[in-house]
């Protein structure tokens, strides 16, 4: 999709979202610096299509709906049977059938995941805001897009406003930085937030994280 304000051209409809909000035909960036009044009209006209387009499919979606109730209660009562199974059973072979079911459940449930390294964390600069995206290039390197500013310092040194608290990272491709790799799908790339209490908070994306001691997380979990 083309972005009508900066004319950029973006892979998918994920960089014209905001908070799970669609900006028609802008991209966040650019949306992020509108003011606010034509922030709140730009959603209106997207609740306004959105709201005709499901006008137009609401026998479909009705459908899905109750197909949808039907899953999530097939789901549910799986889940139950599944609870019950291994509590009832202490055998060694109940247990070793819960461990191999173990690694299947996040993919239900969903399930958070934090990197906890200072060195992603920069505690000297006031919070950000805005994304930035990083992208790999072959035979050059990680490019850095997006808004970038630059604050003074605690050492009186201009600093870029990259690891404060509250700036997005969008990683698109294989990138490397402070010993962690971040190799994030170019169609659904990792999203992660700076966040000074909890640490680098993985938002959304898909892709694989590998850590300084060589784990390798695959994401969403």
């Amino acid at each position: 999709m083309k972005c009508e304000q900066c004319g950029t051209i973006y892979p998918s409809i994920y960089y014209f979202q905001e908070d799970g909000r669609l900006t028609p035909l802008i991209c966040t960036i650019c949306f992020d610096a509108l003011p606010n009044e034509e922030k709140l009209a730009l959603q209106r006209q997207a609740q306004q299509v959105a709201e005709a387009k499901a006008e137009k499919s609401r026998p479909l979606n009705s459908f899905v709906t109750s197909s949808l109730k039907w899953g999530l209660l097939s789901l549910l009562g799986a889940w139950l049977v599944l609870i019950m199974f291994v509590n009832f059973s202490q055998s060694m072979i109940a247990q070793k059938t819960a461990h191999h079911l173990a690694p299947l459940l996040p993919v239900f449930l969903g399930q958070s995941f934090i990197l906890q390294d200072e060195r992603l964390i920069d505690r000297y600069l006031e919070p950000g805001e805005g994304e930035i995206r990083i992208s790999s290039i072959p035979g050059e390197g990680s490019r850095l897009e997006g808004n970038i500013t630059f604050r003074m310092g605690p050492d009186g040194q201009l600093r870029p406003v990259i690891w404060a608290h509250g700036v997005k990272h969008t990683w698109i491709g294989r990138n490397e930085v402070q010993d962690h790799i971040f190799e994030g799908d170019p169609g659904w790339p990792l999203v992660f937030r700076v966040d000074k209490d909890k640490g680098y908070v993985y938002l959304r994306g898909r892709g694989t994280v590998t850590t300084p001691d060589g784990r390798v997380i695959r994401l969403p979990r």
